[in-house]
């Protein structure tokens, strides 16, 4: 009789042993899944947000040129003062600031849409 007891407690010890371990290895891998779309959402959509402002910086800049191309006017005092003002804005980092910023707005978005991040 009380070999058929440690016999059973034996298998009950080896099913919880089973179960904690399977609880613990998919609280695990929940965890690793929900940081890596976090890492996954938010580095791709900082990237994506900046590639689309470079995109319409380049397509506003190049429409402003055509205009003064078209009107005579070859580079100006304008178009110069907007070179410096791009060049003041990268010493102060600002397309960097801007990244982060957007970046931020996205997080909370993000978090603000879906429920389980």
């Amino acid at each position: 009789m009380q070999a058929l007891i440690l016999a059973i407690g034996s298998v009950l010890t080896w099913f919880a042993y089973r179960s904690a371990a399977d609880i613990a290895f998919a609280v695990v891998k929940w965890i690793a899944v929900v940081a890596l779309v976090k890492f996954v959402v938010f580095v791709a959509l900082g990237a994506a947000i900046a590639t689309a402002m470079g995109f319409v910086l380049d397509f506003a800049l190049t429409q402003v040129q055509d205009l003064y191309m078209e009107a005579g006017i070859f580079p100006s005092a304008s178009l110069q003062l907007t070179g410096l003002a791009a060049y003041i804005g990268n010493l102060l980092r600002l397309p960097e600031c801007m990244t982060i910023m957007v970046t931020g707005w996205s997080f909370r978005f993000v978090r603000q849409v879906v429920p389980f991040m």
